[in-house]
């Protein structure tokens, strides 16, 4: 028995059409778009200098001796310390485009989530395995045409004490990113 139905395109999908449909309740104009980009980089910027302040502070008083460094500032923005204000930082994208949302666009914040006003847990296992596949087919052809890559100097145990934090900061990164995009 033939399929009579043709194929239907991801921009054709009726759930694709729902949430397009959501955004047609709020301001779309091309300086609705370029005043969200600005208020999101506002607030990322100030999200970053005070993210930057508490981590300085955190380890001045953790460590007097480091903040009388004359390079102190370099040295928190440089390495581990520096990657985890980077993304912490990047946490802000959630609450600028929450506001954006409500004074920019004046739609709710849930209409950026789907076309079920949610995340989609489906989609977000299927966008994770995609993830995985490709991250190791790179990582697989980087280690056909490079050889082995060196051993870190970090031990294993420092590692396993920042991996969980860190998965958990690019989270917070990478769907802070989406929100931007969506």
């Amino acid at each position: 028995v033939m399929n009579r139905h043709k194929p239907v395109s991801a921009m054709q999908s009726r759930s694709f059409q729902r949430y397009v449909s959501l955004a047609a309740d709020g301001r779309n104009g091309l300086w609705a778009i370029l005043a969200g980009l600005l208020v999101i980089a506002a607030v990322w910027i100030a999200a970053t200098f005070l993210t930057a302040m508490v981590a300085g502070f955190v380890v001045a008083v953790a460590d007097p001796d480091a903040a009388k460094s004359p390079d102190f500032g370099v040295d928190l923005l440089t390495g581990r310390s520096g990657a985890v204000v980077l993304l912490a930082s990047l946490g802000a994208l959630w609450l600028a485009v929450r506001l954006v949302m409500r004074f920019v666009h004046r739609r709710p914040f849930a209409t950026v989530l789907g076309a079920d006003l949610h995340i989609d847990r489906g989609h977000l296992a299927r966008g994770l395995l995609a993830v995985l596949v490709v991250h190791s087919a790179w990582m697989l052809l980087g280690i056909l045409v490079n050889g082995m890559p060196s051993r870190s100097s970090i031990s294993l145990s420092e590692w396993l004490l920042w991996f969980l934090p860190m998965v958990g900061l690019l989270l917070l990164q990478t769907s802070g990113e989406e929100l931007v995009f969506r």
